[in-house]
């Protein structure tokens, strides 16, 4: 895919804005203030802005948005920099553009802004379509909040990537059916799966520790076994491969045509540039992440020479 001899350069541009932290989620995230969307943005537009000058013997195939949810914020600012990407880095004529959105989350505003901005795909926090799994996990807005979401994206042509757990506490084959047909039904063309992990230190595993081996007593609530997992696994595989779904990447479904271009080229080991707060980059064998820490980030917007990253 690299064009005039030019090597591949993925972007990942970080947004930690989400509207409340999941229970069994340890990522840094921020409550999306009016005041201060505006201020990341500007910061983010400033460090890709420094940066990409050293970039020159790059093209860029995929861009991809996360880090939260950044879907919910996304306003003009993040709209604007994604247009004006092309004049910063030599993009591909039809680069693929990736945001991460939430579940009821996606406005008429979002999805204007997302064509302005030339976004291709967008990939749903999904997660379960199942009531249980969803208020174990803590996850917020309702399993039918999707409803509002396929009402606004109506007449749309975006690539819908839905990525669901498997493996969550309560988890049954009965409630994995569910959250895969659900996401069918909402037109799902491409399937992430994610293996679920129980992380030290978050809210879901720090009730599990005081409840000591309580849960795992209770079916509706304990975690599946490995064993269990993998069989659950195994059927996800079969069931897609039933639907047209091809299985391209490990825990990666899509039909024909709807493959993620992002996710190839990050496995295949290509170079990635990570911007904005906790942005991770890994460029000819060197990695950097680029700090946690809110203030520092939007300090380096007035001064673009100071170092927010460690090797």
């Amino acid at each position: 895919m690299e064009s005039r001899g030019k090597r591949d350069l993925l972007l990942y541009l970080g947004v930690p804005f989400c509207p409340q932290q999941c229970r069994y989620c340890r990522k840094r995230s921020v409550e999306a203030l009016p005041g201060l969307r505006k201020r990341y943005a500007t910061a983010l537009r400033r460090e890709i802005e420094f940066s990409a000058p050293d970039f020159s013997d790059c093209t860029v195939p995929a861009v991809w948005v996360g880090g939260g949810i950044p879907g919910h914020m996304f306003d003009e600012e993040l709209g604007k920099l994604l247009r004006d990407m092309p004049s910063l880095f030599d993009m591909q004529g039809d680069p693929e553009i990736t945001l991460k959105v939430h579940p009821g989350m996606v406005s008429i505003e979002t999805v204007n802004s997302c064509r302005r901005g030339r976004v291709t795909r967008l990939s749903v926090e999904y997660a379960t379509g199942s009531t249980f799994e969803h208020r174990e996990l803590g996850r917020f807005l309702g399993t039918k909040a999707m409803d509002i979401s396929k009402m606004v994206l109506a007449n749309t042509d975006f690539v819908l990537s839905f990525d669901i757990m498997v493996g969550a506490p309560g988890q049954t084959q009965a409630t994995l059916h569910q959250s895969l047909d659900a996401a069918l039904l909402y037109g799902a063309t491409h399937i992430s799966i994610h293996p679920f992990e129980l992380i030290s230190g978050t809210e879901l595993w720090k009730d599990r520790q005081a409840n000591g081996g309580k849960y795992q007593m209770n079916p509706h609530r304990r975690l599946p076994s490995p064993s269990e997992r993998d069989g659950f696994l195994a059927d996800v595989d079969e069931y897609l491969v039933r639907q047209g779904f091809a299985c391209y990447l490990p825990n990666h479904y899509a039909l024909p045509g709807a493959e993620c271009r992002y996710r190839l080229l990050e496995a295949r080991g290509e170079d990635v540039l990570g911007f904005g707060l906790g942005a991770e980059t890994l460029f000819r064998g060197a990695r950097s992440v680029n700090t946690d820490d809110m203030a520092t980030y939007l300090g380096h917007s007035d001064d673009p020479e100071r170092c927010i990253a460690r090797i």
